[in-house]
């Protein structure tokens, strides 16, 4: 039956990723070779139940080769046929992403005491931005390693801005102490 036949196929080409990785094969080719199954699968199977991850991961791998104008046209397709779903939002933020890079970020927010904090300012220098919440162990441990590059650096062009997800004003003012955040 069809299903059946999309099943092997599918099958066939998680096969093929799995042993191109495993064999090392050239990223190149073993992206070249993905998208050729995928859009082999596509073409061939038009009403399996695969079809959305499959062309999930045929845009991933445009990207992943720098086609992304290419992969956004073939997204826009994908969203006529699937609309709303989290495959199609995800490949979206994909793509923004991929377009992204290089370009200049622009985040402008203001510190607690009101100043305005744009990271266009830093024009030439390295901005890292951190996003953190005093109830995220994990982002205020990052907290003591950035205040050590920040020491260091901050000479050297090296610009921090945190960004705090705290709604509690108390816990945020104590985590700000006992870290010595000293960016804004």
């Amino acid at each position: 039956t069809g299903e059946l036949a999309s099943e092997n196929a599918y099958f066939a080409i998680q096969a093929f990723v799995l042993s191109a990785r495993r064999e090392q094969m050239p990223e190149a080719k073993r992206l070249a070779g993905s998208m050729e199954r995928y859009r082999a699968f596509l073409e061939d199977f038009p009403t399996s139940s695969r079809r959305l991850v499959i062309w999930a991961s045929l845009v991933r791998n445009m990207i992943a080769v720098k086609k992304v104008d290419e992969a956004r046209q073939e997204l826009m397709t994908m969203e006529k046929e699937f609309p709303n779903t989290s495959a199609v939002k995800r490949s979206k933020g994909e793509i923004n992403r991929a377009r992204a890079l290089g370009l200049p970020f622009a985040l402008s927010i203001k510190t607690p005491t009101g100043d305005k904090v744009r990271t266009k300012d830093f024009k030439g220098d390295v901005v890292v931005v951190h996003y953190w919440a005093s109830s995220d162990r994990a982002s205020v441990e990052q907290l003591a390693k950035l205040a050590g590059l920040h020491e260091k650096f901050k000479d050297r062009g090296l610009r921090l801005v945190g960004v705090c997800l705290d709604t509690d004003q108390k816990r945020f003012d104590q985590t700000v102490r006992e870290q010595k955040i000293s960016w804004p």
